[in-house]
């Protein structure tokens, strides 16, 4: 020791004696303590053994561990056992990773377990923000590492991405490196027992596409941005993410990053198969068949029906609903599904689809018509004695089969036989209609022919007849029927035009629309245009008044007939005989231009 040091040390000594001395005087080993007074007990053993002078005479200072009330063990409690510290795993993404000059970035804090952050944006040593997101403008072209250190009381991890910002000089973007995308994720549960749906989340950078992997097969399994994904098996499953934009891909494969176990419970019970089984409310009928398939199975979640057995599923919903268009037998397989499994139902046969059965008719129909007109009761048509009469008979086949040998004829006349047919194929078939005709001379008084028709359906014969009137006349009070302007000859000289409706016509053209086509007899504006016709041609050769007596005071029904024929016409407009135009008023008009023409009216 130095010769300084220890009579130093013997100085303090007994400084500290003195300052002591109290202290000392009054608890000393040799004087017993008075039990009454409490106010020093416990300085006894506040200083004891706190100064030891070794034998080569150095002074040791020795602190007390405490104040005690009596000697008493030092030792302490055992503390218990406390868990490893929790430290921080530091990791970030930038919101862009290239671009050019002046490039802005957002950094945003990827970390697990930190309470403080440290960025380095340009990877220099000095950190540039300390806030848990940074916002940094990078001025300058060039590649920039960045490292984050984060924090928190038990320690410091740091992450360092090498050239992980891309800034571009902004005058000569072509020659910019192109901005690949950098695929990374993150799943919200990494394991558990099985069924284990798992929600992948996407935190790539400078992606456009997506395409997720969850068991790592080769096989893409969904492409949205985030993926949600049931493992129904247990297993250790490794996931890859392969992200993408318009210059290249980027791939994450996280090795048997998900884990699914076994249910906790220790029994497992069997899976619940489903059970296929299915009726249909019909298993027969003539063709078209609607069918309804009802399902019966049990414990099922879906369901595929395959009406035809062909091996291609015609409906996917619980009931199915199907028609049959062609005739024979048809097997039906139900497939039912839960997710332990599926089971099929084949039923083989099981629809029988037969021909339409109906009954076989054979009939026939036959209407004449004299002069345009169905006139089956006397009197029929006024018609000029001496003038042309046509007749024409309409033969329809009323059944539901073919007839041949079809025979017309008349009474009173000879039918030409020559058939006005529809379709030409010489097969007289259900609905058709053919038609004939016949011509004469008008002889005078009331006239009767009886048309008749006969027809063959293999051994069988349909028949028909029509009775048919028209009433010839001489001149009466110088009006003429119909008929007798059919003659050209008959109209006035130099009269060579007529309007009927709003339209002129030529002679010609008129006396060939009063002889209605055979194919359209029941076309109304024909009836209608004849009888006009000769009311105006008959008003003006006698000078006959339009308005008649008789039930029919004051109204001018040879104008309001040309009126009718404006708003329904022009002839050739096909108005059936049971149209409102026709019902309302058409029929009683034509009816009133008969008459007039034939002589009842304003004789």
């Amino acid at each position: 020791m130095h010769p300084i040091v220890k009579p130093l040390g013997i100085l303090l000594l007994i400084t500290l004696l003195l300052s002591g001395l109290t202290s000392i005087s009054t608890n000393s080993p040799g004087l017993a303590p008075d039990p009454t007074d409490d106010r020093h007990e416990s300085n006894y053993s506040e200083w004891e053994d706190a100064f030891v002078i070794s034998k080569d005479g150095d002074v040791v200072v020795k602190r007390s561990s405490g104040s005690h009330k009596s000697k008493k063990s030092i030792d302490e409690p055992t503390s218990p056992v406390t868990a490893d510290p929790v430290l921080p795993v530091a990791d970030f993404i930038a919101n862009v990773t290239g671009g050019p000059v002046p490039l802005t970035v957002e950094f945003t804090d990827l970390s697990s377990n930190s309470t403080s952050w440290s960025w380095d944006v340009d990877n220099d040593g000095t950190a540039d923000y300390f806030t848990q997101t940074a916002f940094h403008t990078y001025n300058s072209t060039g590649l920039y590492s960045v490292n984050l250190t984060s924090s928190n009381i038990n320690g410091t991890d740091s992450e360092l991405k090498i050239n992980y910002i891309n800034v571009t000089s902004v005058s000569s973007p072509v020659t910019a490196d192109p901005v690949l995308p950098v695929a990374d994720f993150i799943a919200n549960v990494t394991g558990g027992p099985v069924p284990l749906t798992v929600e992948f989340t996407d935190l790539s950078s400078n992606s456009t596409s997506w395409s997720w992997d969850v068991d790592n097969d080769g096989t893409a399994d969904y492409f949205t941005q985030t993926a949600f994904h049931t493992y129904n098996s247990t297993g250790l499953y490794s996931v890859n993410l392969t992200s993408s934009n318009i210059n290249g891909t980027d791939s994450e494969l996280k090795i048997n990053y998900i884990n699914v176990t076994s249910v906790s419970s220790p029994v497992t019970a069997d899976p619940v198969l489903p059970v296929a089984d299915f009726i249909a409310n019909v298993t027969g009928g003539p063709v078209p068949l609607t069918v309804e398939f009802t399902d019966l199975s049990s414990n099922s979640t879906s369901w595929s029906w395959d009406v035809d057995n062909d091996g291609t599923a015609d409906y996917f919903t619980q009931t199915a609903f199907h028609t049959y268009n062609s005739t024979g037998l048809y097997s039906v397989n139900l497939t039912s599904s839960n997710i332990n499994g599926t089971d099929s139902e084949l039923k083989i046969n099981y629809i029988n689809v037969t021909p339409l059965e109906i009954d076989l008719v054979a009939s026939i129909d036959i209407e004449v018509y004299t002069e345009g007109e169905d006139a089956d009761s006397p009197t029929g048509p006024f018609v000029q004695v001496g003038s042309d009469v046509e007749w024409v008979y309409y033969v329809e086949n009323t059944g539901n089969v073919n007839l041949t040998i079809v025979v017309v004829s008349d009474n009173r006349s000879s039918v030409n036989s020559e058939t006005i047919n529809l379709d030409y194929n010489g097969v007289f078939e259900p609905g058709e209609v053919w038609i004939y005709n016949a011509s004469g001379t008008v002889v005078e008084g009331q006239y009767v022919n009886l048309a008749n028709v006969t027809a063959q359906y293999e051994d069988s014969y349909v028949y028909d007849e029509d009775l048919s009137h028209y009433l010839g006349i001489s001149d009466i009070g110088g009006l003429k029927g119909m008929g007798y302007w059919k003659k050209p000859d008959n109209w006035p000289i130099d009269f060579n035009f007529i309007t009927i409706g709003g339209i002129t016509y030529t002679k010609e053209e008129a006396i060939s629309n009063m002889r209605p086509p055979v194919y359209m007899p029941k076309d109304k504006t024909y009836s209608m245009f004849g009888q006009l016709v000769a009311a105006k041609l008959n008003y003006i050769v006698n000078s006959s008044s339009y308005t008649c007596a008789k039930d029919y005071v004051g109204v001018d029904f040879i104008n309001d007939s040309d009126t009718w024929m404006e708003n329904y016409g022009p002839v050739g407009n096909n108005v059936s005989g049971d149209s409102d135009a026709w019902q309302t008023s058409g029929e009683d008009l034509k009816d009133l231009l008969a008459d007039y023409n034939k002589g009842k009216l304003c004789i």
